[in-house]
């Protein structure tokens, strides 16, 4: 049976099976590995554990099912008849209710999509802003008939809780070999990474690096 590893940003937990995985509320930007992936991925990245994410959907709101009006017969004494008001017709309102409840929606749709929408309005999303505060790399793993090129890098997060995807390339003789990383990074925290190019070639010139961070 499959086994999965979780990651709540400052330790790693499990393996757990799905019967596990049920009890520990994860959302679909839970990060998650097992044995078989290169690199960390997101719970909803994973076809067996989209049935764990869904969530019911509540009914739409909308105007409540009325019910008839009670109609009182009219009465008649010494005759003569006594009528009743007449109700108010309330569909107008109504009406007017939900054009207005449409145009708040709408206006708070383009809101989030665009802040600057509205004059003075501006939102901000409390994301990972990751940095590269240094890298190297060099040759060390390279053996007699196998060259190899090692790159390590420090990412720092100045922003807030998330995951960042890191990448590094590896140039030589026109040709970019690069290699990507998800890594879950909480506020202000930083983290050292590294990975082993093998597809650099011995005396097929200058190798050069680059690592950058999102």
């Amino acid at each position: 049976m499959k086994k999965y590893f979780l990651h709540n940003g400052t330790e790693q937990l499990g393996p757990f099976d799905i019967e596990d995985l049920k009890t520990k509320n994860i959302n679909k930007d839970t990060p998650i590995w097992y044995e078989g992936l290169d690199n960390w991925t997101t719970a909803d990245k994973i076809d067996d554990l989209k049935e764990l994410l869904k969530t019911t959907t509540p009914p739409p709101f909308g105007e409540p099912k009325k019910k008839p009006p009670h109609i009182q017969k009219p009465t008649t004494k010494m005759g003569t008849t006594t009528q009743l008001p007449k109700k108010k017709n309330r569909t107008g309102l109504w009406v007017t209710l939900i054009m207005v409840a449409v145009l708040l929606i709408g206006g708070g749709l383009m809101v989030v999509n665009n802040p600057n929408a509205i004059p003075g309005v501006k939102l901000e999303i409390n994301t990972p802003k990751p940095i590269v505060v240094t890298s190297r790399a060099d040759g060390s793993k390279s053996g007699l008939l196998k060259a190899r090129t090692t790159v390590w890098t420090t990412i720092q997060n100045q922003g807030g809780d998330g995951n960042v995807i890191v990448t590094f390339h590896v140039y030589q003789n026109g040709n970019d070999y690069d290699r990507s990383k998800q890594i879950y990074l909480s506020a202000n925290e930083s983290k050292d990474l590294e990975v082993t190019f093998d597809e650099v070639k011995m005396l097929e010139g200058e190798i050069t690096f680059h690592v950058d961070a999102q």
